[in-house]
């Protein structure tokens, strides 16, 4: 996705604390810290018209954000599964499951997560148009850090889903329809999403971004135009709103 956007538009992709490269100081793993530290990230890149896009638990921190109504934000992209907008007592008791788990030794999460990306290599390799030992090394790093977090594992922490109500902010949910059948999107997307719509990409699972990344570019391309969000043209603002020396 961003070599097929960033001719057009100025990208920021970011790690969350103890994620990645990002180092951790004083992180407390929470939905509601995630969406501070973005918050924090826009306003230190300087950034005033943006679209937030996440996937997997990045969409619902992402929605956790777009729940506070941030100045300049003008779309969400939701994908990968159904967004979460209250805490659920069932995820949390998922997490702490699978974190006793890890804490006793019984699993390796590294291995868990690279086991777990394995099986889409093919996918991989095609979506990136990388070799195969390009995406190998991809998944070693996007693994080498995991670890369970509960304050992300446990799903979010804070109620969202009256404020969400309240938003007019257009947003748009793309998910692969072979994934999570058993949540109901089209429900969730009506009782709190304002202004938001849902597109199920069939034959995708939990990755359809690259499992069919033609039609997800096309779909993400139609919605920043429905919504007139030209980015060269925020650039620009940008631009002009920086002191030129004298």
């Amino acid at each position: 996705q961003i070599s097929f956007f960033k001719s057009r538009y100025r990208i920021v992709a970011y790690e969350r604390e103890d994620c990645g490269r990002s180092v951790t100081i004083n992180f407390q793993p929470a939905y509601s810290n995630s969406a501070e530290d973005i918050a924090l990230l826009v306003s230190k890149l300087g950034i005033h018209s943006h679209v937030i896009i996440g996937h997997s638990r990045g969409q619902e921190i992402a929605a956790v954000y777009y729940s506070r109504n941030p100045p300049g934000l003008k779309g969400f992209v939701a994908e990968g599964t159904g967004i979460c907008v209250s805490p659920s007592s069932q995820t949390v008791k998922e997490a702490i499951t699978e974190i006793s788990k890890y804490r006793s030794g019984k699993i390796n999460p590294r291995l868990s997560c690279f086991n777990g990306i394995q099986k889409h290599k093919e996918v991989l390799t095609k979506g990136l148009a990388m070799s195969n030992d390009q995406v190998t090394e991809l998944m070693k790093y996007s693994c080498a850090r995991w670890k369970p977090a509960p304050g992300i594992m446990g799903g979010t922490d804070i109620d969202i889903s009256t404020k969400l109500k309240l938003i007019s902010i257009p947003m748009l949910q793309i998910d692969g329809a072979d994934y999570r059948k058993d949540r109901d999107r089209r429900q969730t997307m009506q009782n709190y999403y304002k202004n938001g719509r849902l597109h199920l990409i069939q034959k995708s699972g939990h990755i359809p971004h690259l499992e069919d990344s033609s039609e997800f570019n096309r779909l993400l391309s139609d919605f920043l135009k429905e919504i007139g969000f030209y980015a060269q043209d925020a650039i620009k603002k940008d631009e002009a709103e920086i002191p030129k020396k004298q």
